[in-house]
């Protein structure tokens, strides 16, 4: 293997090997990913030391606007603990089904989803994961049946952001119907997932019982996949703005109506817990809901953003519109509107501080050692960047098969959908064209593989583990996400080729 390959597919090795084989927790792995990343910028590629510096700068400032998320998030539902609101969303979740696989499909799969077309950014998994502990679900399950339902949804996540953004510049004709149509056939299996992983993961299920709950509730998730899919494929043609939002709010609205009149329901129940209560549901449980969806609608069109050269070829876009300080916005406003009290706020905001040391140190020091793999390109080794060095293995004909699959590796190591179709976008235009590609079909796979990517993105893992109050079990989770993202991106290449 020559020698530059070796050296820039290193870093990702090591922290792999740092968190499956080793299985460090990611605030140790990552910053000794960083120094290993640095060590190879400064000797081997001789990056200059302004661009070094630049680079970790850039790393520190998406770090900050990740932790805001973070930080928002938690304080959104802290706040909804302390005010005792969370508990009248969880009892009306169980009061449309005590079954804990039809709540995770509905949860998880459709209002993950919603979340995910309003606001983006890892979000879904951050408000998902800790709602199914407060149902009962233990952490790390609760964790990855949040990743993996945060999937199908992406490609047109944030109202669309990761084909208008991270597709700029290059022709987008046919993207987002082909995006939405190969999703549609794939998205299918998401469902499948979650009750597979839920109910094999059971550790007190006998198998007899594992194949009974799968095999009895495989219809209604194959129901579940229908009524959000088509919708979904249908709006995609107002525009990448609306099938994740639209899909999944149309999906939603039909799952709770047939619920509730039983169809493809199982008969037998299988629950968490029996409620020894329950809470009325009224608007005042619902209105912090609407109004951050309100919020993050009008602040995803009203918001500007800036940027700020760091060094040359580095800059950084600073965007007002951070749904963590929508999360922040919307609980002020839902606590004077109801007037709860001050000690309600600081103290949720004081929960929220508490948790994000680990989680500020592991996104850190894995957003800095990404933007240096990045910006290595500015040396005087003549060494082109480990990042284009790593997208140019996959430079053949095989890329029909590869462009999920790249598009999943940079959601992995940047942790956002947008950032690997920002990264692997004009590579994949380029390669389409020189091989005499689809570039609408070839773009559609990178966007629809960054988005399944969310499912190992490693500061979504982060963000989704201190929400629910875990820190170290990124092996763990992993382990537990890695094949259903590869058997996802596995059934869109074949799809892709089919279409190519």
């Amino acid at each position: 293997m020559d020698i530059n390959i070796l050296f820039a597919i290193s870093p990702i090795i090591l922290i792999m090997l740092l968190l499956i084989v080793f299985k460090r927790p990611l605030f140790v792995s990552a910053p000794i990913t960083f120094f290993f990343t640095f060590l190879l910028a400064w000797f081997y590629w001789r990056m200059s030391a302004s661009h070094i510096i630049g680079s970790t700068l850039k790393g520190l400032f998406v770090a900050i606007d990740i932790s805001i998320i973070i930080f928002g998030a938690i304080f959104f539902l802290e706040f909804l603990k302390r005010t005792k609101l969370l508990n009248s969303i969880v009892s009306y979740l169980e009061h449309i089904s005590p079954d804990r696989r039809i709540q995770v499909i509905i949860l998880v799969w459709f209002l993950g989803s919603f979340i995910e077309g309003s606001a983006g950014f890892g979000t879904p998994a951050a408000i998902i994961a800790p709602l199914l502990v407060g149902m009962g679900f233990p952490a790390v399950m609760a964790v990855v049946l949040a990743l993996i339902g945060n999937s199908t949804a992406v490609a047109f996540g944030a109202v669309g952001t990761p084909i208008r953004v991270g597709l700029s510049g290059l022709p987008i004709e046919g993207v987002v119907n082909n995006v939405a149509l190969v999703n549609g056939i794939a998205g299918f299996i998401v469902p499948i997932f979650l009750v597979g992983v839920l109910i094999f993961g059971d550790k007190f299920l006998e198998t007899k019982e594992k194949k009974s709950y799968f095999f009895e509730i495989l219809p209604f998730a194959l129901w579940a996949g229908f009524v959000l899919l088509v919708p979904y494929y249908l709006t995609s043609f107002l525009g990448q703005e609306f099938p994740s939002l639209l899909g999944s709010l149309i999906g939603l609205v039909i799952i709770i109506f047939t619920t509730k009149k039983k169809f493809l329901v199982p008969e037998n129940v299988w629950r968490i817990r029996e409620r020894k209560h329950n809470v009325d549901f009224s608007f005042k449980s619902l209105a912090p809901y609407l109004i951050l969806i309100l919020f993050l609608i009008l602040g995803k069109f009203l918001l500007p953003s800036f940027s700020l050269v760091i060094t040359e070829g580095i800059k950084h876009s600073f965007n007002l519109f951070n749904p963590g300080l929508i999360f922040i916005l919307t609980v002020l406003v839902v606590a004077v509107l109801f007037r709860f009290s001050r000690k309600n706020v600081f103290g949720a905001a004081h929960d929220a501080l508490s948790k994000l040391l680990y989680p500020f140190i592991s996104i850190l020091f894995i957003t800095a050692f990404v933007q240096l793999m990045i910006y290595t390109g500015y040396n005087t080794s003549g060494i082109t960047s480990m990042v284009n060095i790593i997208a140019n293995l996959f430079k053949s004909s095989l890329l029909i098969f590869f462009s999920p699959f790249i598009g999943a590796f940079g959601a992995f190591i940047a942790g956002s959908a947008t950032v690997s179709t920002i990264l692997f976008g004009p590579f994949q235009y380029s390669a389409a064209i020189d091989l005499g590609l689809s570039v609408s079909a070839l773009l559609a796979l990178q966007v629809i593989g960054a988005g399944v990517g969310n499912m190992i993105a490693l500061t979504n893992v982060v963000a989704a583990e201190a929400t629910v109050k875990i820190h170290g079990y990124e092996h763990e989770i992993l382990r537990k996400t890695i094949i259903p993202c590869i058997i996802y991106l596995l059934i869109v290449a074949i799809i892709g080729i089919i279409l190519l």
